[in-house]
């Protein structure tokens, strides 16, 4: 799976669809996302944003499928016969859409994607116990083989759920 997002916003949703197919047909994602999302993504192969233009259309070339909000990401999934999906919003909506329209594509646009509000509870409320690890005691392989007990201080990573589930609805 190729996820390309060009938009800083929203990233969420091609997440979301990158990870449905990838846990779907088992096969890894490849994508373009900064670091505060890409821990999102449940099977990541790696990050091509530092890779040249030549990186992204072999990518393209060989991705089972394409996951984008752009409309280059969408005139090459076209090109190379890849199939698509392409969320469709602010104002790169009108080009998409219409090149979709132009190429018969526009069974593959999403542009009312609704994430369930329980489910984003749920998810987030499940990150938190996950990677929560502000004041826990956390152990730790050692380089010699042996396990390291840590006891929990004023360090390590403490979700706010109550914006991260406010940002996602």
């Amino acid at each position: 799976v190729l996820l390309y997002w060009v938009n800083g916003s929203h990233q969420i949703e091609g997440i979301t669809i990158a990870n449905v197919i990838s846990r779907k047909y088992d096969i890894p994602v490849y994508h373009n996302l900064n670091d505060h999302y890409k821990y999102l993504l449940s099977n990541s192969a790696g990050n091509f944003s530092n890779k040249g233009p030549e990186t992204f259309l072999e990518l393209v070339k060989k991705a089972k499928y394409v996951i984008t909000d752009s409309f280059h990401g969408t005139v090459f999934s076209i090109i190379f016969k890849k199939p698509f999906y392409v969320v469709s919003k602010g104002n790169r909506k009108k080009r998409i859409d219409d090149l979709c329209e132009i190429f018969g594509t526009t069974n593959r646009i999403i542009d009312d994607y609704i994430l369930d509000d329980e489910k984003v509870v749920e998810w987030v409320t499940e990150l938190c116990e996950e990677y929560d690890t502000f004041e826990k005691v956390r152990y730790f392989e050692a380089t010699r083989g042996d396990t390291v007990e840590v006891n929990g201080g004023t360090y390590g990573n403490l979700l706010n759920p109550e914006p991260e589930i406010e940002f996602l609805t």
